[in-house]
């Protein structure tokens, strides 16, 4: 093998655990996301992901099991995401919180659709069109959760609470000198 053919292949099997690592660690991280989305149509989506999830990690184990003389495990991934979303749990106005949720996994998604599209061209260059058309899988699916957070995003945003509730009224200060 060439010089650069092994480079670009050490590209193609470092993307792999990327993902793979990527996949693992939004995995231990959806249960607490759920646990704190206020909105319902939220709370949904993470709940569907745990199965799609799984998916795209034993599509990437099974990608990683076809390079030979690989023995080196998945390295582990910190993208301080995870004390992110301790600071998103402790905030009191569940909209914000929401907001925050839905920022944080549009991050993630962004990750993953880089990660997958250039390790998909690096598996194109290498020939290896099947692992391509997995990864390529694989990146229709996260885009497909893009638009999805995208109109669940916009549901949050577009709904704005009331200023103020009709019970709040009781609670106004009586200015008597401004009405004179």
């Amino acid at each position: 093998m060439t010089d650069e053919r092994t480079s670009i292949f050490e590209r193609y099997t470092s993307g792999l655990e990327s993902l793979l690592a990527l996949e693992i660690q939004t995995g231990t991280l959806v249960p607490t996301m759920t646990a704190y989305a206020g909105s319902e149509r939220l709370r949904r989506f993470f709940e569907d992901l745990p199965p799609m999830l799984w998916r795209q990690r034993r599509r990437l184990e099974l990608l990683l099991k076809t390079i030979p003389e690989r023995t080196d495990p998945t390295p582990a991934l910190r993208s301080g995401l995870e004390d992110d979303l301790r600071d998103i749990g402790g905030a009191q106005d569940p909209a914000d919180r929401d907001s925050e949720l839905v920022n944080a996994f549009a991050w993630i998604i962004g990750l993953e659709i880089e990660q997958y599209a250039a390790t998909r061209d690096v598996a194109m260059r290498l020939g290896d069109f099947e692992a391509a058309k997995h990864l390529q899988r694989s990146l229709n699916t996260v885009g497909a959760l893009s638009l999805r957070l995208f109109r669940i995003a916009r549901r949050i945003r577009d709904v704005a609470p009331p200023l103020m509730e009709i019970s709040d009224f009781d609670r106004l200060p009586l200015h008597t000198g401004a009405m004179r």
